[in-house]
């Protein structure tokens, strides 16, 4: 992988943020799509997918593009989702000449889980690089479509309120093991 992802989880009593930086060596990322809802995974985008359940079957799944647009569905399962879906998040972004940064605010009500200490959810954190070369890296390798709950890795929450988690993206390990503490 030549562009480098950094992902910075964060948490308080009422949202997670997480916090994208895509190192990009003088390319301008690509962002055709402007409204919400539209076609962003064509474009350079971030992506974060929530099994709140920890069932490995049902998630959200939230995308933002290097200009800010959101798409948001959620899915019973990785064949049955709702496009229509529209969730309470927010996402910031700014492009700079080496890196473009996406700052994405989750309520814990919109993402359907308490952070209480020792809970685990299901997360992946992806990033879909579409500026020549193509490039696509995550938290937990799905080994082809982003789309498989069942290779999601695990964030696991701590005794504090406020915590932080960092990654570069991809790991070097095995899909579905990877676990994350917030704490």
């Amino acid at each position: 992988v030549d562009a480098k992802t950094y992902v910075r989880l964060a948490r308080d009593k009422e949202a997670l943020y997480v916090f994208f930086q895509c190192v990009e060596a003088g390319r301008k990322p690509i962002a055709k799509v402007d409204y919400r809802d539209g076609p962003v995974h064509k474009d350079d985008c971030v992506e974060v997918f929530f099994d709140a359940n920890h069932d490995r079957k049902s998630y959200l799944h939230l995308i933002a593009n290097s200009a800010g647009v959101q798409r948001d569905e959620r899915w019973d399962d990785p064949t049955n989702g709702d496009t229509e879906w529209d969730g309470d998040w927010s996402v910031g972004t700014e492009v700079r000449k080496d890196a473009g940064h996406a700052e994405m605010r989750s309520p814990w009500k919109t993402l359907g889980v308490a952070p209480e200490q020792g809970r685990a959810i299901g997360i992946n954190l992806a990033r879909e690089r579409r500026t020549e070369p193509a490039e696509y890296s995550a938290l937990s390798p799905t080994r082809g479509k982003f789309h498989q709950p069942d290779r999601f890795g695990t964030l696991v929450f701590g005794e504090r309120e406020v915590g932080v988690f960092s990654v570069l993206l991809p790991l070097k390990s095995s899909a579905g093991e990877n676990v994350a503490r917030v704490f």
